[in-house]
């Protein structure tokens, strides 16, 4: 089959994302109080009075010293050590990397190991890549074609790749086992989602072509040491539903999809693969990411018709939690979790020249900070495309493409969490 990266699909994005300092929606409530928390309280700085006495001159940026229109100032003018140049809260690069012979990437995890694992491309080309903690290439090994990626905690690596295939890789880099689906030969066979949970591994695929009238969604529970299926329901008998993500959390499995005639959807089945319930969310923007958070819960980006509501978190039955207003002018590219509910969100500016940007949100909803990266290069395009969340870092990846279109490269960044 033909598979197009991540990257290439990203241009053709224009769904929201955050604003500097977004509302709080809860329910139907809204806040205007940027540093308010759930139960109304205000969120705590990491600046003290003590150490930096607020002034009651005219702000300055860059003197080293917090004034009360400031969220920190730390004497300096860059953007990205965790104080931008507007003394508002930004992540901090740790290092950045640049792999020989690549041009982008379509998916990203940090294993067990605390390596950073990556399907990257270039050209007709793809291989998964891991990096070291400092960003050192540990190994490249060539895949054909992959769609999405996820880890296993002792290193194992899972791959949706061509045709429909589920692959495994050793920790080193070595394939341990292949499942490839069985379909008619006229059929296309796309991995949608792809999720380890427990002891199982589970992959949601949908099937086309000329003699399907629509999409058919296929989802799967795998053995994580063969690959077999151990079994397999199509959620919907009509040929109705295409898949974009797949989260499985610990009371269910959740596909994030959308129907035939445009609306976004959720899909809950069980571990059995019985379906428990849907949620249909409206006119659906042209993408929606999704990551588990908290066991049971959901966060989705870019879901259902409203552009100006960036994320939001929903409970067991689909209920919101919260969402966060954004910028429709913005893009969403990947969105990423951890055990400690922190919530990234990696996308770009859709300007005359597009901007990476990488926001951090608690799982409340609160913004951290925020980050924007620009190429140093004129009329460069700087897109980041995927995320994924460490036990103290934050890695995003990305590409920098000339607007002429003749040349790209991959880059990934590490970032702080705190």
């Amino acid at each position: 089959m033909s598979c197009s990266p991540r990257f290439t699909t990203l241009a053709a994005l224009g769904f929201a994302l955050a604003g500097c300092f977004p509302s709080i929606v809860v329910g139907e409530t809204p806040s205007d109080t940027a540093g308010a928390t759930m139960d109304g309280t205000t969120a705590p700085t990491t600046d003290t009075a003590a150490d930096n006495p607020p002034t009651t001159g005219p702000a300055v940026c860059g003197d080293g010293i917090i004034d009360t229109s400031e969220a920190c100032d730390d004497g300096n003018d860059e953007p990205n050590d965790g104080c931008d140049n507007a003394c508002g809260r930004s992540g901090r690069v740790e290092w950045t990397v640049e792999p020989a012979g690549l041009r982008g990437v379509s998916d990203l995890a940090i294993d067990g190991l605390g390596r950073t694992i990556l399907a990257g491309f270039a050209g007709n080309d793809s291989f998964v890549v891991a990096l070291a903690a400092d960003g050192t290439e540990l190994w490249r090994t060539p895949v054909e074609q992959i769609d999405r990626l996820d880890v296993h905690q002792d290193g194992r690596i899972f791959l949706g790749a061509h045709e429909g295939a589920i692959v495994c890789l050793a920790a080193t880099g070595t394939e341990l086992w292949s499942f490839q689906p069985t379909i008619p030969e006229e059929l296309f066979d796309r991995v949608a989602g792809l999720a380890v949970h427990g002891d199982a591994l589970y992959s949601a695929t949908v099937e086309s072509g000329d003699s399907l009238p629509g999409w058919r969604l296929v989802v799967r529970k795998h053995r994580l040491d063969t690959g077999a299926a151990l079994w397999e329901t199509r959620p919907a008998d009509e040929l109705s539903i295409s898949a974009e993500a797949l989260v499985a959390l610990d009371d269910r499995v959740v596909v994030v999809g959308r129907t035939l005639d445009g609306q976004s959807l959720l899909l809950a089945l069980d571990h059995d693969g019985v379906l428990l319930s849907t949620r249909l969310g409206g006119g659906s923007r042209p993408r929606t990411v999704a990551a588990p958070i908290g066991g049971d819960d959901l966060v989705l980006a870019g879901f259902g018709p409203d552009h100006d509501l960036m994320v939001q978190r929903r409970g067991s039955e689909f209920d919101e939690i919260w969402g966060v207003i954004g910028d429709p002018d913005d893009a969403i590219a990947d969105v990423a979790t951890d055990s400690h509910q922190h919530i990234a969100l990696a996308g770009f500016r859709l300007e005359d020249v597009r901007t990476s940007m990488v926001r951090m949100y608690d799982g409340s909803g609160l913004q951290l900070w925020t980050s924007t990266l620009t190429d140093s290069v004129d009329d460069v395009d700087d897109v980041a495309a995927a995320a994924g969340i460490g036990p103290d870092f934050l890695v995003v990846a990305g590409a920098a493409k000339a607007s002429t279109g003749t040349h790209a490269r991959l880059w990934i960044r590490r970032f702080a969490l705190d």
